[in-house]
């Protein structure tokens, strides 16, 4: 049976069984004083060696038994000596063979890992080690705090792992400054964030109500949300009534707005029937392309079916049509 007690669990990872780049899906095996055990959840990018704390609970699989699933997944710098060298030894650094650990280590002790993510000149003084090599070491230590930094600064907010290593996999190492500076950034739809999680965290941070950013980020959330029940674009007023009523701000300063996105074609004014509509970018290009195609068809006479009556019936039957029209003609005299 599962056991749905939350516990922590902590282990060096001893083999990064599979992983699903998409999802950050991750099964691994970790060491937990002298034990393995099978471990499953969304991840960080792991690597063999790395010391990880999962909170979650067992569950028993039908094909592979039990397994720890982890619903938090945090990635631990490795701290001692000990636990510093085996983590440079076991290659979660590319570059990084057991000698060249065992030499990082004994030279710096257990400021190993700070000095070689923060002053690769020092690293790049020792023999076989070169500038560009200690700068590439550097950075990949830098990648993996700046993963295990930004998991846990959006987990303050409800943003869960596989959110977060996407937006990692996008905006880099420098992800945690630039939602500081624009919270809205998150409103990408790559990265499944809504907008009202963006408008939380950056209230959060005393964000101004009415900044350009987040004027721009519900304007265009108006337009997506509609897209949604099927509205391709909205009239220029009606969008403009909508996001000031949605943002509660002056309906003046969503038109202002919205002309400036039009003019840098964040969004796409169009005439129809004398009347302007605002699409987003990419909703406006595929009504054009099918616009074309249809076009294009109705250059070319329509194929003459022979036989068509029959061909309808055939349809009918297939696709269950007449039993559903007779069915219903049924009901109504039935009322």
């Amino acid at each position: 049976m599962d056991d749905n007690t939350l516990l922590q669990l902590e282990g060096y990872v001893e083999s990064v069984v599979y992983r699903n780049e998409e999802n950050g899906y991750t099964v691994v095996e970790i060491s937990d004083d002298d034990d393995y055990i099978t471990a499953v959840g969304i991840m960080p990018r792991v690597h063999q060696g790395d010391l990880l704390k999962l909170t979650g609970n067992y569950k028993e699989h039908p094909n592979y038994g039990r397994q720890f699933s982890a619903q938090v997944c945090e990635l631990c710098r490795p701290s001692g000596t000990a636990g510093i060298l085996r983590y440079l030894s076991s290659g979660a650094i590319r570059g990084i063979g057991a000698t060249t650990a065992q030499r990082l280590v004994s030279e710096f002790g257990e400021k190993t890992l700070d000095v070689m993510e923060n002053e690769p000149e020092r690293v790049a003084m020792l023999k076989g080690i070169s500038k560009s090599k200690a700068e590439d070491f550097s950075l990949q230590l830098k990648q993996s705090t700046g993963i295990r930094s930004l998991i846990l600064f959006l987990g303050e907010y409800g943003i869960g792992n596989a959110a977060a290593v996407k937006i990692f996999t996008e905006l880099g190492t420098s992800a945690i400054e630039q939602i500081k500076e624009n919270p809205y950034i998150l409103c990408n739809g790559e990265f499944g964030i809504s907008f009202q999680t963006a408008d939380f965290i950056a209230k959060k941070r005393d964000f101004d109500e009415q900044s350009t950013e987040r004027l721009r980020a519900g304007i265009a959330y108006i337009l997506i949300h509609n897209e949604g029940n099927g509205h391709t674009c909205l009239p220029f007023e009606v969008l403009c009534k909508k996001a000031a009523d949605f943002l509660k701000v002056d309906i003046a300063l969503i038109a202002s707005t919205m002309q400036e996105m039009i003019f840098d074609r964040s969004l796409i004014k169009d005439n129809v029937n004398d009347k302007e509509f605002i699409f987003s970018p990419n909703t406006h290009l595929c009504e054009l392309y099918i616009a074309s195609r249809v076009k294009m068809l109705l250059g070319f006479a329509a194929e003459q079916i022979k036989n068509i009556d029959i061909e309808i019936e055939k349809c009918e039957k297939n696709d269950g049509i007449e039993y559903a029209v007779l069915q219903k003609e049924a009901i109504t005299q039935a009322l």
